[in-house]
């Protein structure tokens, strides 16, 4: 028997949308840019894969990815047909995440190191006040 499981890395393509649904179930979609190599003139080429993260797996990408953020993967691939218009899409149900790397956290960092210290102590020593 076959098992339909798929395993991608790559970078995701905008910022997570958390949405919920009307029975308030954590959803988003979301696409992921995956790496294809370069084509004959050597720019690089990029495979992109739309995907779907439901409840906690979805809620830890809105908390910890944004656009660029490099993550892996891991569900089954599910077909949403459309016959009045003859349309099939090809989309990843994720079932788990691992993140790779986390522009939000790292540009949450940097804005926060950029900014201005302001917690500065203001206190004074006295020679009384030393043990030796």
């Amino acid at each position: 028997m076959y098992k339909n499981k798929v395993m991608l890395c790559g970078r995701v393509t905008k910022n997570i949308d958390l949405r919920k649904t009307t029975t308030g179930k954590s959803v988003t979609t979301f696409s992921l840019a995956i790496d294809d190599g370069k084509d004959t003139n050597g720019q690089s080429k990029a495979i992109f894969v739309n995907c779907t993260a439901w409840e906690g797996t979805a809620s830890l990408l809105a908390q910890y990815c944004g656009k660029g953020s490099l993550i892996g993967v891991e569900g089954h691939l599910i077909q949403k047909r459309w016959e009045e218009r003859q349309v099939t899409l090809t989309e990843v149900f994720v079932e788990s995440i691992q993140f790779l790397d986390t522009r939000k956290a790292e540009q949450e960092q940097a804005q926060t190191e950029q900014a201005p210290q302001t917690d500065q102590f203001n206190f004074s020593i006295t020679s009384d006040d030393l043990p030796f």
